[in-house]
C-alpha cells in the first residue's frame, strides 16, 4: 500500500505543497475537471468510477494542500490479458510544467510492475511515450475521436433485429447474455465491469436480438458527462453495421432532446472502417486520432465488431 507523500513546487514565485495519494470515489468528478481545457477526449466521471471499482489501487491524484483541490490525476487499471491501460493523465493548466504529471505517471508505473501496459497516445505525446515511457510496441491501430450533434439518418433496412432497452425489470434476464457476448469480443470475461455499468442508472443500455433465434447481435451504452453534459457512446459492439445503426438510433432516442442540445462523443477505431463511416453518416466531426501503443505486447480483440470503445482512456 502506497503512503501519501508531499512534494514542493514553485508556482509564480510561491512555494506550494502538493500531496500525492491514491484516488477515492469522492475525488472522481474533481479529477476529471482537471481536463477542463480539453474535456472531450477524456472519460466522463461515471466511466472513471467503473474502472476505479474494478481496480481501486490503480489511480493516483495530486492535491494542492492549501485549497485541498485536486490538480492532477493518472490511472492505470488492470484489465484483460494481464494488461494495465494508462489514461486520465493530466494536470490542471495552471499547475503544468512542474513535474507533477511525471510523479503521478511514475506511481502508476510502480502499480503496473512487470505487467504489460498500454495507452492511447495523443499525437503530440507519442514520441515521449515511446522513447521515455517504454511504450515501444505499436499496434498500428488508432482510436478516432468524433464529436457533434448527430443527425437523423435513413433507417436501417434490417427487419429481423429487435432492440431491447435494459431496465430494472429485465436486467437479470439479459445481463449474462451481454457478459457472454462481451467476452467473445475481448477473448476474456469482464463480468465485474459489465455488471457495474449495467446496474449504474446513469447508463442507458440497449441490446440487439435476432428475432428468429433470440441470439444477441450486439449491445451498446450511452451516458452523460456530469460536467460538460455531452453524451458518450460506448461500448457499442455489433455483429454488423445495420444492427450497430439500430442500436445507436435507439440509444439516442432514450435522451433525444438532451443529445441534440449537448452533443455526442463517439470513439471509434480505424481498424473497423465501417465504424468511421457510420460516425460520419451521423454527421459527427473527427477531432483527433490517438494510436494504441504497448510496453510488451498488443492486446487484440474482435475489431470488426467494435463500433465505439467503452473508454477513451482505459479500454476497448
Amino acid at each position: 500500500m502506497m503512503n501519501d507523500f508531499v512534494v514542493k513546487i514553485n508556482n509564480e514565485g510561491k512555494c506550494i505543497l502538493i500531496t500525492i495519494r491514491r484516488m477515492l470515489s469522492q475525488h472522481v468528478e474533481e479529477a476529471v475537471d482537471c481536463f477542463n481545457d480539453h474535456f472531450d477526449v477524456f472519460d466522463c466521471p461515471s466511466t472513471v468510477l467503473a474502472f476505479l471499482h474494478q481496480d481501486p489501487q490503480a489511480f493516483f491524484i495530486a492535491i494542492e494542500n492549501e485549497s485541498l483541490k485536486v490538480i492532477g490525476v493518472c490511472g492505470a487499471p488492470l484489465g484483460l490479458h494481464q494488461t494495465h491501460f494508462f489514461g486520465l493523465y493530466g494536470i490542471r493548466p495552471e499547475y503544468r510544467s512542474h513535474g507533477i504529471g511525471s510523479i503521478l505517471f511514475e506511481q502508476c508505473m510502480k502499480h503496473v510492475g512487470f505487467h504489460n501496459a498500454g495507452l492511447y497516445a495523443v499525437p503530440n505525446m507519442i514520441q515521449k511515450y515511446i522513447t521515455k515511457g517504454g511504450f515501444q510496441i505499436r499496434e498500428n491501430v488508432s482510436m478516432v475521436n468524433f464529436l457533434g450533434i448527430p443527425e437523423q439518418i435513413s433507417h436501417s433496412g434490417k427487419k429481423d433485429i429487435q432492440i431491447i432497452q435494459l431496465n430494472a425489470d429485465n436486467i437479470e434476464k439479459f445481463q449474462e447474455k451481454i457478459i457472454e457476448y462481451d467476452g467473445k469480443i475481448h477473448d476474456g470475461s469482464r463480468e465485474k465491469l459489465i455488471k457495474f455499468i449495467l446496474k449504474d442508472q446513469s447508463y442507458r443500455t440497449c441490446m440487439a436480438i435476432n428475432s428468429n433465434d433470440s441470439s444477441i447481435q450486439g449491445y451498446g451504452c450511452l451516458r452523460q458527462h456530469s460536467i460538460t453534459k455531452r453524451f458518450y457512446l460506448g461500448p457499442l459492439y455489433s455483429n454488423d453495421v445495420d444492427s450497430a445503426q439500430l442500436l445507436i438510433e435507439s440509444l439516442i432516442k432514450t435522451q433525444s432532446n438532451s443529445v441534440q442540445e449537448n452533443g455526442l462523443v463517439w470513439n471509434a477505431l480505424d481498424s473497423n472502417p465501417l465504424s468511421l463511416d457510420l460516425a460520419k453518416k451521423f454527421a459527427l466531426q473527427e477531432i483527433e486520432r490517438c494510436e494504441r501503443i504497448f510496453t510488451k505486447y498488443p492486446i487484440r480483440a474482435n475489431y470488426r465488431c467494435i463500433y465505439s470503445v467503452f473508454s477513451p482512456d482505459f479500454s476497448l
